[in-house]
């Protein structure tokens, strides 16, 4: 599917299966961000086309909306949760849309200003909601609950650390793996 010198990783399939989101890094072991990409594979596996990423500074998709119009990431932004701004890496959430080269971002918006940074942001199967791990102000990993319709977010968990949530096909609970206990765990939330 990709043949760069540079190291590809990270593919993320959209629900229609016709489209693969991916990261690219450079191998020169230098810090830089990731870049982002998409490959249609609407014509088939022998006639792929690939998209550069053209929206805000992305270091990993991370889950498709149900619909496949949307893509939760997480992004290079400016924070100022902790007492002054500072650059972190927050989830996003843009429309994308595939034209010429590019696959077009619009519509971007950052999901969360009460952490400190965040990652692992996943749709819920209906697409109303975004679940997503993050950092909160004690440097706790906490999981935090993103409405789409009132663009409100809120704590799920108190605990920590939490990490890597994913939803249940019926999206009343959110899988995730826990060191609460000591030791890295599983761990089910049921949703009011």
């Amino acid at each position: 599917m990709t043949s760069s010198a540079d190291m590809e990783t990270n593919p993320l399939w959209s629900p229609d299966g016709n489209r693969i989101a991916y990261k690219m890094a450079a191998l020169s072991g230098a810090y830089t961000l990731t870049e982002e990409y998409v490959i249609s594979v609407a014509n088939g596996f022998d006639a792929p086309v690939i998209y550069a990423w053209n929206g805000p500074q992305a270091i990993q998709m991370s889950g498709w909306s149900p619909d496949g119009t949307k893509i939760a990431y997480t992004a290079e932004a400016v924070s100022g949760t902790s007492g002054k701004d500072r650059v972190s890496y927050l989830v996003t959430i843009s429309d994308v849309t595939l034209s010429g080269t590019t696959a077009q971002a619009s519509n971007s918006q950052v999901l969360s200003a009460v952490t400190l940074g965040d990652r692992d942001a996943l749709f819920s199967p209906d697409g109303s909601k975004v679940v997503l791990w993050g950092w909160d102000t004690s440097y706790r990993a906490l999981l935090w609950l993103y409405d789409l319709a009132s663009k409100s977010v809120r704590r799920v968990t108190t605990e920590g650390f939490d990490y890597h949530p994913r939803w249940s096909p019926d999206g009343k609970k959110i899988v995730f793996e826990s060191n609460r206990n000591g030791n890295m765990d599983i761990w089910v939330l049921t949703l009011e």
